[in-house]
């Protein structure tokens, strides 16, 4: 099976790195979305997608959890604009191991549970050995895959 790729920008992906970076030292934890839309599929890749940005919605953070403001995250999906959509959720562990916690599996069941888009990527981050994780949805499939990212 061919493993689909999403695009971040670069400078995108090095906030991204600082956030967590500060986060864990503030905090722990923290949490943020990617906004973004398929790619016009072509022959050498037939699935990928771009992230436009990232956000980071008013959150709860402490060492061993991170929650979106309800409210915070129902103004996010109403500003989508058209073709835009939620196609990654990410979260850092601190400085624990990078690992799919049951905690992140409901979590990932819960947003994935009524998705009717064809692809979702869940990761987890933490700054203790720079180490990435990483898990998708693809065509009502959960898959793990090893390089999602780009």
């Amino acid at each position: 099976m061919r493993v689909p790729t999403m695009y971040v920008q670069h400078e995108d992906w090095e906030l991204l790195k600082s956030v967590i970076k500060e986060a864990t030292v503030k905090f722990g934890e923290c949490s943020w979305v990617g906004i973004g839309y398929p790619i016009e599929p072509t022959e050498d890749e037939p699935m990928h997608y771009q992230v436009e940005r990232i956000v980071y919605p008013e959150q709860e953070n402490t060492a061993g959890s991170t929650e979106f403001d309800d409210d915070a995250m129902a103004t996010i999906l109403a500003g989508l604009q058209e073709g835009e959509r939620v196609i990654w959720h990410g979260h850092s562990h601190g400085n624990m191991d990078c690992f799919f916690s049951g905690d992140d599996n409901k979590l990932y069941s819960d947003w994935t549970k009524d998705m009717t888009a064809d692809f979702f990527l869940m990761t987890i981050h933490t700054n203790k050995s720079n180490s990435l994780s990483q898990r998708f949805h693809w065509k009502g499939v959960d898959v793990n895959c090893s390089q999602c990212i780009i």
